[in-house]
């Protein structure tokens, strides 16, 4: 397990379950950068549609576009998620187009950025497993609009690992809330 990006701590982990941990943490994040691949892709048909682009095999309007980001992510959330979380909702919004324009105006890059885009781009995780029943994932990073972010992921494992729940604190002394996929 190799992510350059994201810097990991084992937190309340033993060593006996450090293998686990790699395995719960390579299980969400491979399922996440799906999700965020998803969205990104749906979000860059959305954007060419704004602005009048017609790709093959495009849906033909935003609803259209919204119906498969709708299809295609719950098909992948069904994969990894309790039906629990699941019921909470998914797909509930996608995020667009983000421009980064020089001191000028000018355009230096356009960039689509799904929710779990700093995956990619860098983050935090620690990992705190007691048992190999269950894992929670906690994971610190600055979003594109350099705001401090918190997600917790709790995963269990009855016949296979699935996460169980996903919550949210945008201040690092908030209390934990409730969050959808």
């Amino acid at each position: 397990m190799d992510y350059q990006n994201i810097k990991i701590e084992y937190k309340g982990t033993p060593e006996k379950l450090r293998n686990a941990a790699d395995e719960v943490i390579s299980y969400l994040v491979e399922n996440l950068l799906v999700l965020n691949f998803i969205e990104e892709e749906c979000s860059q048909l959305n954007e060419h549609h704004k602005r009048g682009i017609r790709i093959k095999g495009m849906p033909k309007n935003s609803d259209g576009i919204w119906a498969m980001f709708k299809t295609r992510y719950g098909e992948a959330v069904s994969s990894f998620c309790t039906d629990k979380l699941i019921a909470r909702g998914y797909a509930q919004s996608m995020n667009g187009m983000r421009r980064v324009l020089a001191p000028d105006g000018t355009l230096v890059e356009e960039k689509v950025y799904g929710q779990y885009a700093y995956l990619n781009y860098g983050c935090q995780l620690s990992v705190t497993m007691k048992s190999d029943k269950r894992a929670i994932i906690e994971v610190f990073y600055v979003n594109k609009d350099r705001l401090n972010r918190w997600c917790q992921f709790t995963l269990t494992n009855t016949d296979k690992w699935r996460l169980a729940d996903k919550k949210q604190k945008f201040h690092e002394n908030d209390k934990w809330k409730s969050d959808t996929l």
